[in-house]
């Protein structure tokens, strides 16, 4: 399964769109950029609706606004147990 990802270089206008259109409500943010729905490239933050709650500037860009600190991140092959306790012992809850 392909996340839905977006570039660091779209716009608040972008993200809220493909937000609204997969009904999530956080977008990881890859370098390799764009604003399709499924982009290949290296984790450079997440952008989540706290991020953009009192953003009001809609031609704002995505590394303005997303979090790039902290992450909390896995290899593409861990199982379902590791990555429940790791949502768990981080307390994140999606």
């Amino acid at each position: 399964v392909n996340p839905v990802t977006i570039g660091p270089d779209a716009t608040l206008a972008d993200a809220l769109a493909l937000m609204r259109a997969h009904g999530i409500s956080g977008i990881p943010v890859v370098e390799s950029g764009g604003t399709g729905g499924h982009t290949v490239g290296r984790l450079v933050g997440i952008l989540t609706n706290r991020d953009v709650r009192f953003a009001s500037d809609p031609s704002q860009k995505v590394y303005e606004l997303m979090t790039r600190e902290n992450l909390i991140t896995v290899k593409e092959n861990v199982d379902q147990d590791e990555a429940k306790r790791l949502l768990h012992q981080h307390r994140i809850e999606k």
